[in-house]
């Protein structure tokens, strides 16, 4: 009889502890309500019966639907889960960075660059064709031998017509005109392989852009033919893609 007893109160402390441990686990209902098309949560007197239940505060209820769907497509670029993305978000995602909507672009476009940074830089590239490049070195670079050597050169490289200009230190200039597919190629594994269009993000920090005490080691001014037009300088070591580049060109001349 004991033993019964015994357990029947073992009983009812386990299902007791549990009832709290649920009650403990129960999240605390905030005071207000949501809005899906500001992202605020309001108080109650905010809404009114029908947008109560829409989840469209009194506000928001003013705009017209082009507004509203606009302004619940920005909450939702916001708020994306950081897991893992399925198929079907990276889609969606995918598809708003060209959202005729200029607001709704420019959001996806920064959400998508720094979830896919690699996908976000290729799919960039598609985008882009050099039309006019210039590039000028003035000051010391390592050779293929790691020995230092002065280098004041600029090379001015046209797409239409098809034509590279080469400065050389003395002031005496170059030109060639070389055909149309191997200038293309060249233009081509310029933006594709040295990914040029990411020098300054990659390349020159703040300084450089902040100093104008010491003189560029290095300059690139492009222009393409999207209308973008970029100009990047740095006092610093001449990277690696730009070498490649000022050979690459070089050896046109050769």
């Amino acid at each position: 009889m004991k033993r019964a007893l015994s357990t029947v109160r073992l009983i009812r402390v386990i299902v007791t502890t549990a009832g709290v441990v649920r009650m403990a686990k129960k999240k605390k209902k905030l005071p207000g309500h949501f809005c899906k098309v500001c992202g605020l949560r309001k108080s109650n007197e905010s809404f009114s019966g029908r947008g109560h239940a829409a989840h469209i505060c009194k506000a928001c209820s003013r705009l017209s639907p082009a507004q509203q769907a606009e302004e619940m497509t920005l909450r939702r670029l916001e708020n994306l889960p950081l897991r893992r993305l399925s198929e079907s978000e990276m889609t969606w995602l995918k598809n708003r960075t060209h959202d005729h909507r200029p607001e709704v672009k420019t959001l996806a476009c920064m959400v998508y660059a720094e979830r896919f940074p690699r996908l976000a830089r290729n799919q960039k590239k598609q985008e882009l064709a050099i039309q006019t490049l210039k590039l000028s070195i003035d000051g010391e670079v390592c050779d293929s031998y790691g020995d230092p050597v002065y280098i004041r050169e600029s090379y001015r490289v046209s797409r239409t017509p098809p034509v590279v200009v080469c400065t050389q230190q003395d002031g005496i200039s170059q030109v060639i005109e070389p055909p149309p597919k191997i200038l293309a190629k060249l233009l081509k594994w310029t933006v594709h392989t040295l990914e040029i269009f990411w020098w300054e993000e990659d390349y020159c920090g703040p300084a450089d852009v902040e100093s104008e005490e010491e003189p560029p080691l290095w300059s690139v001014h492009v222009e393409y033919s999207n209308g973008e037009i970029q100009d990047m300088e740095s006092a610093d070591d001449v990277p690696d893609p730009v070498l490649e580049l000022l050979s690459a060109l070089a050896e046109l001349f050769e």
